[in-house]
């Protein structure tokens, strides 16, 4: 065993090839994926360990890259869910998760978050969530 795990651009498209070259360059992918690292670390310990760790990086990378979109898109800086949508006659109203913190709140703003955050969840020995004063 490493005492780090390996990641890169390559690896990364690999497994989400929905972040295409075209749309996420080399130079932003990468810079995203280090920092992804200040999130997960690459160090290879604990009980997430291997292609766990990797993966756990790679899907961080794949969760800001999507907050990222999503900031841009709303052209106001900030990101939330969306409680109601209407065409034109059809009207449809989610209602956001209930979070018991502003992590898990964040980590539901994408489907990479969510999964990342059941990783997580699934590889810790007790649960690791620091509850909300």
């Amino acid at each position: 065993m490493s005492c780090t795990v390996s990641v890169s651009v390559d690896g990364f498209r690999a497994t989400f090839p929905v972040f295409t070259q075209e749309v996420y360059p080399d130079t932003v992918v990468s810079a995203y994926l280090g920092n992804a690292q200040n999130y997960v670390s690459n160090i290879n310990y604990g009980r997430l360990r291997d292609t766990a760790r990797e993966y756990a990086i790679y899907l961080m990378t794949a969760h800001l890259l999507t907050l990222k979109d999503r900031i841009e898109q709303s052209g106001s800086g900030f990101i939330g869910y969306e409680t109601s949508a209407r065409v034109d006659n059809v009207s449809v109203s989610l209602a956001p998760p209930l979070s018991r913190n502003e992590l898990e709140r964040w980590f539901e703003l994408s489907g990479y978050g969510l999964e990342l955050r059941a990783l997580l969840m699934t590889r810790a020995c007790v649960p690791f969530w620091i509850k909300a004063q």
